[in-house]
């Protein structure tokens, strides 16, 4: 069960540094992971500057309809309050 959670979550992270590529976002998404409940999907990235991520949060939900969370990770590997 877990195997097939990883996988997914492999999936789910080129998708999403696809479609940041396609909406130019200066960004470089590095995470992808589900709730184990699968209501909520979180998508860690680091970023220079702010990223303004709505349309890229609005295409994945079109895609998975789950709650989307972005987490922003800083250089030295914690976290960020991005969403």
């Amino acid at each position: 069960l877990l195997e097939v959670k990883r996988e997914d979550e492999d999936a789910l992270l080129k998708i999403c540094r696809t479609k940041a590529h396609q909406r130019g976002l200066p960004m470089t998404v590095v995470d992808a992971e589900y709730q184990f409940d699968r209501n909520k999907l979180t998508f860690f990235f680091e970023a220079d500057t702010r990223i303004d991520f709505r349309e890229l949060v609005r295409d994945l939900f079109s895609i998975y309809k789950t709650r989307i969370w972005m987490q922003q990770l800083d250089k030295g590997g914690g976290t960020v309050d991005s969403k």
